[in-house]
């Protein structure tokens, strides 16, 4: 652990003061999700050390969902990590024909639930038939969907698809788990 670094105990207390900071807060409403809701999620998911939301309707980069994904596991811890080749070799995220990542494209609906379920413990192993779809519809079962626009599979996400995305993992159970994926963060 680094030295100074106070590990985030508690999802109640930062969602208590989340909850607490937001009455003085000016409201703003994105997507389909209220004032209120959005900044609390928006506030968690940044005090957590996931991201934070700059421009809510800004798409967003393989590169950046990247290190967003390595933010959002055990290995944010450490100081040297970078974020592509991680998230690569966990195979939370996979590169493209020739071994290219192309970090610069924007990611895609399906390419983020995979690598949110993937980071839950699910395989390729655990769908059938149509991976893309078969995955979407546990991704949607799990409501790792909650408060996300209704998305196409190859459509691209925006910071606040991604943003609540990553809240709803937080919350998520893990497929051979038995608490919060939050604990990985040290926020139960």
């Amino acid at each position: 652990m680094r030295r100074g670094y106070k590990p985030r105990r508690c999802m109640y207390t930062v969602l208590s003061a989340v909850v607490g900071s937001t009455a003085l807060a000016p409201y703003c409403v994105y997507a389909n999700t209220s004032a209120a809701n959005f900044q609390m999620r928006e506030q968690v998911v940044d005090l957590v050390g996931i991201m934070s939301v700059t421009d809510a309707t800004a798409q967003v980069s393989r590169a950046d969902f990247a290190e967003m994904l390595v933010k959002a596991s055990s290995w944010r811890e450490n100081p040297s990590a970078i974020y592509i080749r991680i998230a690569a070799s966990q195979g939370w995220m996979t590169g493209f024909l020739g071994g290219l990542f192309k970090p610069d494209d924007y990611i895609t609906y399906k390419d983020a639930v995979k690598a949110i379920l993937a980071l839950l413990g699910y395989t390729d192993d655990d769908f059938t038939g149509d991976l893309a779809s078969s995955r979407i519809s546990q991704f949607n079962y799990l409501e790792l969907n909650e408060e996300v626009t209704n998305r196409q599979a190859d459509e691209v996400l925006n910071q606040t698809d991604c943003m609540n995305i990553f809240y709803n993992l937080l919350k998520a159970t893990p497929k051979d788990g038995s608490t919060i994926y939050g604990a990985v963060l040290d926020c139960e």
